[in-house]
């Protein structure tokens, strides 16, 4: 079976093409549901998803008629998206996932019924008192989650730390069910610090920095700098450093990651109250961040966990082989 998989997030949307657990091709465009908060509606989104569709198929060489399944996962099932689904309470594992797929027909943007997967959110009674602090919920992390299952080198319980437009860390238990989810603002917040203040001019511009042009020393003063005098003078630090002292832009972009990475890990101790799994973390996202972070981690007052880094095909399998599960492809 041939099947179709569009992947929705913040910023961006992509579309692979599976057949048998391999990726036989896949589109992507920076269009995200970002675009609708600002527009005011979903026209662009739809486009996206329409041209990477278009696009998708031919890279694949396949007809639509030949497509058996669509499943759609991410920010697509929001308010923002296509259409609003509630999140399914946790804990959540794929046949509570494949129970509750909704499937509906957007003509406008391909010519096949889409197979949406609800989100998760935590387990959180509303007159908690500190429910606020525990509530969390993911869009299209549970797929990606989830079908990390599927691949021998993911056994459970683990917690996958997903570094994107936003930090997720979600716990996967003994028994393959997603148990929780904490959230920060971290990719956003740098785009917005790179994009729309004067830190920006400090920064690198034009292509990211890899993993080879971290200056470690200053990533961690980034990081302490954070934890003596709090994250407002850590982000205003980069400015200092360009006119005051002698660094390079990636010197102040390391610092600047160091500083981001402290406020992540201050979202560790929430981790461990709601019970998900640290000492196996799944870590995927930017090659500098995924480096960075892991590089930081035994600055935590707990064990140092055990590593495994998910580069980009191989999150692509796991959602391939989550789609597989969920529509009963093979």
């Amino acid at each position: 079976m041939k099947f179709c998989v569009i992947d929705c997030g913040t910023s961006t949307t992509r579309v692979l093409i599976g057949e048998g657990g391999m990726v036989l091709a896949k589109a992507a465009l920076p269009v995200g549901v970002r675009s609708t908060a600002i527009r005011g509606d979903n026209a662009e989104l739809k486009g996206a998803i329409a041209k990477c569709w278009r696009q998708a198929l031919a890279a694949a060489k396949v007809s639509p008629n030949k497509i058996d399944a669509v499943l759609a996962s991410g920010m697509i099932t929001s308010n923002l998206g296509l259409v609003e689904l509630p999140h399914l309470t946790a804990p959540v594992g794929l046949a509570d996932l494949r129970r509750h797929l909704v499937e509906r027909l957007f003509p406008d943007v391909l010519p096949l019924p889409i197979h949406f997967v609800r989100g998760v959110k935590n387990c959180v009674q509303e007159n908690a008192p500190d429910g606020f602090a525990l509530a969390d919920f993911m869009r299209g992390e549970e797929t990606q989650a989830l079908g990390l299952l599927h691949l021998p080198a993911a056994e459970a319980p683990f917690s996958y730390v997903s570094l994107g437009s936003h930090t997720k860390i979600i716990g996967v238990d003994r028994e393959g069910r997603i148990v929780g989810s904490v959230t920060t603002l971290c990719g956003e917040l740098f785009a917005a610090l790179r994009e729309r203040t004067a830190i920006g001019a400090s920064l690198p511009q034009g292509a990211s920095i890899g993993p080879e042009d971290l200056n470690l020393q200053l990533a961690e003063r980034g990081f302490e700098t954070v934890q003596n005098y709090g994250l407002t003078r850590a982000l205003f630090v980069p400015r200092l450093l360009d006119i005051l002292f002698d660094t390079t832009p990636s010197d102040r972009l390391s610092f600047v990651e160091g500083a981001l990475t402290a406020a992540d890990f201050a979202c560790f101790p929430l981790a461990r109250k709601l019970g998900l799994p640290l000492e196996r973390l799944l870590i995927a996202g930017h090659p500098l961040r995924t480096s960075l972070f892991t590089a930081l981690l035994p600055r935590l007052p707990d064990p140092h966990p055990d590593v495994q880094f998910i580069d980009p095909s191989t999150l692509d399998h796991a959602l391939l082989a989550a789609a597989a599960a969920l529509t009963g492809a093979k």
